[in-house]
């Protein structure tokens, strides 16, 4: 257990990942730095990696006695310096060959994905409508009867069966509010690892000048069909649906990108036109913040592009407007009925 301040600075995207994003012409002198752009912008400045996309006992849980356990901390630590020396095994096209680098791999990646300040808002937000209900049903409680408690206490919604499992308590919603990477990070791990292990895996690569960009929320999932279903259903696709892409950056030079699309593995090239498209995709899905190599972004990133002609919302108006003209059609013929009647 650490004490004092001890691992307070916890960084939510490693500092030696984003390390590779350092600008190489950075003075010999100069601390390396990489350039952070908000999301939205295209005004960038520069920053030390270690100085990035960290907060304060982010990860840490207090526990009871006040003590400041870090084994999160300690636990991702060790995942990213595994992680380094496969990114250099990669850089150089060689193949992944021992099971447990594989796992270290996916296990980075499965991390990247659940541990950042984006995630921990998204859950803390979700916890806290549940925090919030369970306050209200509390408030109302303590405000009631003895005889409304009774009544409230004996509605067969409230009552357990023997063989129920028991719901999580107050203090449990409490503490997930408070942290929900102490909740969420592991479950998450656990679950994506047997589905990324069958999934295809291609190492896109580029020679491009500013090549890949990164973020504070760099790992993208995507589902390259999500248009054509309703806006309603766009929402986490899921790994499992076979349109689905995560996407990682390794570097300026390298981005990683799981699929199921057949033959979509081993190590592919692309050109400034595939690498604008994917860095569009990265800064899109950005929390804050974005990191390049170089003082430099291009248009294409920012690209707000047409709405696909096969998307659910012109479907939708083309099935309406053919319904209209058949209705309309429908009512011409039986008007044309009755004027010939007429005329008989």
């Amino acid at each position: 257990m650490a004490k004092g301040r001890d691992y307070k600075d916890q960084h939510f995207v490693p500092s030696s990942y984003t390390a590779a994003w350092c600008d190489p012409d950075t003075p010999e002198k100069m601390t390396p730095y990489v350039w952070v752009f908000p999301a939205r912008s295209r005004d960038g400045r520069r920053k030390a990696p270690d100085n990035i996309f960290s907060e304060t006992d982010f990860y840490t849980v207090i526990e009871s006695d006040g003590t400041r356990n870090v084994q999160i901390e300690n636990s991702l630590s060790a995942l990213e310096s595994r992680f380094a020396v496969i990114r250099r095994k990669l850089a150089r096209q060689e193949e992944i060959s021992s099971v447990k680098e594989h796992l270290d791999l996916l296990t980075f990646v499965a991390a990247m994905s659940a541990r950042t300040r984006a995630q921990r808002d998204h859950h803390q937000k979700q916890f806290g409508k549940v925090k919030r209900l369970m306050d209200s049903m509390i408030d109302q409680y303590e405000r009631s009867t003895p005889e409304q408690r009774r009544a409230l206490l004996s509605h067969p919604a409230n009552q357990v069966s023997e063989d129920c499992e028991p719901a999580g308590s107050y203090d449990d919603v409490v503490a997930m509010v408070e942290n929900p990477m102490r909740f969420t990070l592991g479950a998450t791990i656990e679950a994506m690892l047997p589905i990324l292990l069958k999934m295809n895996l291609a190492v896109i690569e580029t020679d491009d000048p500013i090549g890949f960009v990164t973020s504070d929320d760099p790992c993208v999932l995507i589902d390259r069909e999500a248009h054509k279903v309703p806006p309603f259903f766009r929402g986490n696709p899921g790994l499992l649906k076979p349109t689905v892409e995560l996407s990682l950056p390794l570097s300026p030079s390298q981005m990683m990108i799981f699929s199921w699309v057949q033959g979509m593995q081993g190590y592919l090239k692309t050109d400034q036109r595939g690498v604008d498209e994917l860095n569009r995709r990265t800064i899109a899905w950005a929390h804050e913040e974005y990191v390049v190599s170089r003082n430099e972004t291009r248009d294409a990133w920012f690209e707000v592009r047409p709405e696909p002609e096969d998307s659910w919302e012109k479907e939708r108006a083309r099935k309406k407007a053919s319904g209209v003209v058949a209705e309309a059609l429908a009512d011409k013929e039986a008007s044309d009925v009755v004027d010939d009647k007429a005329d008989d």
